[in-house]
């Protein structure tokens, strides 16, 4: 039974950014563990200052968080989280 994560993706600005090279290496790090992917959550333009009521897919990652829909979370770079970590 493999592992099931999700992707958290994330860019602060639509000009010139993409999480397009996120997506593409996080899911070949899945793919190489094995790990099956149950959900993509994305915010494209969003800064990472603003609260989990700024940002809907962090939001509902959140809350699937508490429902452990999954088992990890697999996201480009702690910062993509928020800028206060």
């Amino acid at each position: 039974m493999s592992k099931k994560v999700v992707i958290y993706g994330r860019t602060s600005t639509t000009k010139n950014q993409s999480v397009d090279h996120q997506l593409r290496e996080l899911r070949e790090i899945s793919k190489r563990n094995d790990w099956e992917i149950v959900e993509e959550y994305l915010d494209k333009g969003i800064s990472g200052s603003l609260g989990r009521d700024g940002r809907p897919s962090f939001d509902r990652l959140l809350k699937d968080v508490n429902r452990k829909k999954f088992d990890g979370i697999l996201v480009w770079s702690i910062d993509r989280l928020g800028r206060s970590l």
